[in-house]
């Protein structure tokens, strides 16, 4: 009896030491969401030096925004995923670009109704921030943002 007892006592053991040496389950990361106005976020892509502006390019990077804009373009890649360009109030005049604010929705898989987007259809979207740039080449000052893991909130209907 006293065997049966020490090898019961024994097993469990053993069947606690693996139960304890499982790995934790995983929880998915939370997305953290940002509270800023494109307007604003263009500002500071004008106003700040250069350190301010890569202090703030850091502390966006990852976070999550929701923000409104008109689809400028609709774009499918030979991978089969899409982007889309949305236009929020890009100035121009003399058919020169005076100030490019576009956010780009990019490389992602989609539902078909994304192909039906049209040019200047108004949309709210949300994504995570990759990348920000205040300054290109050729277009000189400008203010544009790379979404991730965006999504379609809200668009317009079609008018008749």
């Amino acid at each position: 009896m006293i065997k049966q007892i020490l090898a019961l006592a024994f097993f469990l053991s053993l069947v606690g030491c693996q139960s304890n040496s499982q790995q934790p389950l995983v929880q998915p990361e939370e997305k953290k969401h940002i509270w800023i106005k494109y307007k604003e976020l263009e500002k500071a892509c004008r106003e700040s030096t250069s350190a301010q502006f890569t202090l703030l390019k850091r502390e966006l990077k990852g976070k999550y925004v929701t923000w409104r804009g008109t689809i400028r373009n609709v774009d499918l890649s030979y991978d089969d995923t899409i982007s889309l360009f949305i236009d929020m109030g890009t100035t121009s005049s003399y058919g020169f670009i005076d100030f490019s604010r576009v956010v780009y929705l990019y490389n992602q898989n989609y539902d078909d109704y994304v192909l039906g987007f049209r040019k200047g259809q108004l949309v709210e979207y949300t994504g995570k921030i990759e990348l920000i740039s205040n300054y290109d080449r050729i277009y000189g000052m400008q203010c544009n943002v790379h979404l991730s893991d965006w999504d379609i909130l809200w668009s317009e209907t079609e008018k008749k």
